[in-house]
């Protein structure tokens, strides 16, 4: 695969962990200004702006498939404080992950 590809498995399995640009060029053995080059000429992103869609795509599909709570959901995506998760998530979604989960429930009619 491409070292896109390779990062991007990466990032995917170290989810809930705190994932730096250093890691990720020491793992494919690139420099990291050369990394995010190429990362970008090939996803449009760079590594940091894949990886918080990641978590956050994550999060989102969590809340509404699992009975988690949002403090969990929070830990399994890498964040490590509740509250920059819900803004991250609200600047992201426009809505809270708790108000997500409410229309979810409703629109399913739980």
């Amino acid at each position: 695969g491409t070292i896109s590809e390779t990062v991007i498995a990466y990032m995917q399995e170290n989810l809930n962990r705190q994932i730096t640009l250093d890691e990720i060029s020491k793992l494919v053995h690139r420099e990291k200004s050369y990394l995010v080059r190429l990362f970008r000429s090939e996803t449009g992103k760079t590594p940091i702006e894949a990886l918080i869609d990641m978590r956050l795509t994550t999060a989102s599909d969590l809340i509404a498939t699992s009975d988690l709570s949002i403090y969990e959901i929070a830990l399994q995506c890498g964040y490590n404080t509740v509250s920059f998760f819900i803004s991250k998530y609200k600047q992201c979604y426009g809505m809270t992950p708790e108000k997500h989960r409410q229309i979810i429930r409703e629109n399913q009619g739980i």
